[in-house]
């Protein structure tokens, strides 16, 4: 959802012809400088009928405003040219984003997947304020409770089971196994990605 996201509204604003840009981005940018609050995006997400699920913790979060405008740099980078070429041809805009422009910019698609990645798998605070039910609680949430309370209630017996220092360590190593696995296939885009959507555009 983020990467959709990101793509198709960056991909809008790097139309250097587009009118009322600036005004857009303005209307885009305020929101990060100047949150809500707690309450009335709880309020929000109890409005639309997001509590306790997971799409109250993916929906809100889905574009960040830092992100974007690194995306959208990264297409005003690209040759012009290929995107007139292939109007010329016919295409439509969704074909010349599908077709051109996202394949071209894999390197800051994938850093960015990295960043909302991360920053989903270690979303702790949103969880415990959205989420009620216990079997819909995320690994972090998890964790933390084995971690500092040091012991877990079994589920059938409601026995109190101590927690050991190894499976601690062992429980905090699957934390990170995620992470570890997917950042040596993104390393390789990660730092392409990163210097040519902050510096161009």
């Amino acid at each position: 959802i983020s990467l959709i996201m990101h793509a198709t509204f960056a991909y809008v604003l790097a139309k250097r012809d587009l009118k009322g840009l600036n005004l857009i981005i303005i209307y885009i940018m305020i929101p990060w400088f100047f949150s809500g609050g707690m309450i009335p995006e709880y309020l929000l997400i109890k409005r639309l009928g997001l509590i306790n699920t997971y799409w109250s913790l993916t929906i809100p979060s889905a574009i960040s405003f830092g992100n974007l405008l690194l995306v959208r740099n990264y297409i005003r980078s690209l040759p012009e040219s290929l995107s007139e070429s292939a109007r010329l041809d016919g295409a439509s805009e969704l074909q010349i984003l599908i077709r051109i422009i996202v394949p071209l910019s894999v390197p800051i698609l994938a850093a960015i997947g990295l960043f909302e990645g991360v920053g989903l798998w270690n979303q702790y605070f949103k969880v415990i304020l959205y989420i009620y039910d216990s079997k819909k609680m995320t690994f972090q949430v998890v964790l933390r409770s084995l971690v500092l309370e040091s012991a877990v209630p079994e589920q059938t017996s409601g026995i109190v089971m101590e927690v050991t220092d190894n499976v601690k360590m062992a429980m905090t190593f699957v934390g990170m196994l995620p992470i570890l696995i997917v950042y040596p296939f993104i390393q390789k885009h990660f730092t392409k990605g990163i210097i040519v959507g902050s510096i161009k555009g």
